[in-house]
């Protein structure tokens, strides 16, 4: 039952990672698209707004991971009700961290990939996040021009 477990959470991983990424893939380039005006630059109050919107779709995009969980939680009979299989996974996937000693045994493994797969999904809104400023206060020919290779 450990290796189902551990077979289990690792799918987990890969779907809500994909899912993500996905997402994250078919909104980019449309924020992208608002966030550079004419002159190549952003101006902050244009881009507050966009960057808003651009937090709250990961934020989302987190809550749909933590259901997912949530809801393998609930199937497995880690958790009586979805109500508490969600907190379960919201701790999990934050690394709050809380006491899962309490948990059916063969599936208490899926607690800790669910920490991982918070972490991977964390890092990678914070890329997103990190490209979004980047787009936001330097034009593209700007971007390319520092990602360029020194000549010499």
């Amino acid at each position: 039952m450990g290796f189902l477990a551990l077979l289990l959470g690792l799918l987990l991983n890969c779907a809500t990672v994909m899912f993500h990424v996905t997402a994250v893939a078919i909104a980019l380039p449309k924020i992208k698209m608002q966030a550079v005006s004419p002159l190549g630059r952003s101006r902050a109050w244009e881009t507050a707004p966009i960057m808003s919107v651009a937090i709250l779709g990961l934020l989302v995009l987190q809550l749909l991971s933590a259901a997912v969980w949530g809801f393998v939680f609930c199937s497995t009979g880690m958790e009586p009700n979805f109500h508490k299989a969600m907190f379960l996974a919201l701790i999990a996937i934050s690394a709050l961290g809380g006491d899962t000693t309490a948990l059916a045994s063969p599936w208490r493994l899926l607690v800790p990939l669910a920490a991982i797969n918070g972490a991977l999904l964390f890092g990678l809104s914070t890329a997103v996040m990190f490209r979004l400023v980047t787009v936001f206060h330097f034009s593209e020919a700007e971007v390319r021009q520092t990602n360029r290779p020194a000549d010499r």
